[in-house]
């Protein structure tokens, strides 16, 4: 949230130095979640954190990991979200 707060004041270089911290906290913490819920959001929130700094294929990657998942828990919320995450990203992706 800190860097949408510098993303959204023109300071993108602050910006992409919390997005990176945001990166290597999650991707730490990742294993250290055993239970499938804190799984699929460090997923989701992985897939937001390399949307903001424009890497549309890894976020739908994760994107992707995190869907499934929360398609395992029977989180329709949760599945909703990222399927229409998806189809933003896939059409991001096309665009490029």
């Amino acid at each position: 949230k800190i860097g949408d707060l510098y993303k959204a004041a023109g300071d993108q270089s602050k910006a992409n130095a919390y997005y990176n911290q945001a990166l290597t906290l999650l991707q730490k913490g990742l294993p250290e979640f055993h239970d499938n819920q804190r799984q699929a959001y460090a997923l989701y929130y992985l897939s937001l954190t390399y949307s903001a700094l424009n890497d549309d294929r890894k976020a739908l990657d994760y994107s992707n990991r995190a869907l499934a998942i929360f398609q395992s828990l029977r989180d329709s919320v949760m599945v909703d979200i990222i399927g229409i995450r998806i189809e933003e990203l896939s059409q991001s992706i096309k665009e490029k």
